[in-house]
């Protein structure tokens, strides 16, 4: 009858919807959506490797009285001698600033360059005292200059160095006292070193 041919279209209709929403609940054949890329690990920054350690910072020397102690740029060969003299601090006694001194003396744990010849720098020391005080060449030659007062008894003073000497037999550096006053030590770069087998002091 009319009646039940609605009725089977009815149900047909509806079979269709549902199989439709069937299928797009499945996916409905449509493709999958591509998943982002995993972002690739960050590289772990390189470590700074740690600076080289600086010298000390210089401190005023005090006012006081006290000996002079010299050093001397006497290396008169070619090409020009150029080192650097670290006054460091004394083992016993102390640099000072003596007011009688026409320039100022060097600072404790002073840097100081000597560029050319003749050129000269000196400190006051106050006694008893000794000590001693590095030099680096710019060839990288490394050696001390060591002094030792004992105050009253001008006969004792002492000065000498470590540099050694050249292949003719010659002080790198010559040491010179004051033996009459005891009022002055005196370290004379004579000799250009030689390039060296360590560079350790």
């Amino acid at each position: 009858s009319s009646d039940a041919m609605k009725s089977n279209n009815v149900i047909i209709a509806l079979a269709t919807v549902v199989l439709g929403v069937v299928l797009q609940g499945c996916g409905g054949g449509g493709s999958k959506p591509t998943p982002a890329p995993t972002p690739a690990p960050t590289p772990a920054p390189t470590p700074t490797p740690p600076p080289s350690p600086a010298p000390p910072q210089p401190i005023p020397a005090p006012k006081g009285k006290g000996i002079g102690v010299y050093v001397y740029h006497h290396v008169h060969a070619k090409p020009n001698l150029e080192f650097t003299l670290y006054t460091g601090r004394p083992t016993q006694g102390s640099w000072v600033q003596r007011p009688d001194s026409p320039t100022p003396d060097w600072n404790i744990q002073d840097t100081i360059r000597f560029k050319k010849v003749e050129q000269a720098a000196h400190g006051g020391l106050k006694t008893p005292a000794s000590g001693s005080m590095k030099m680096l060449f710019d060839n990288g030659f490394k050696c001390e200059l060591e002094y030792d007062h004992p105050g009253v008894d001008s006969t004792n003073v002492t000065a000498s160095s470590t540099c050694g000497k050249d292949k003719a037999g010659g002080d790198i550096v010559q040491a010179i006292v004051d033996r009459a006053t005891g009022d002055s030590i005196s370290f004379s770069v004579n000799i250009a070193p030689p390039p060296p087998a360590t560079l350790s002091f």
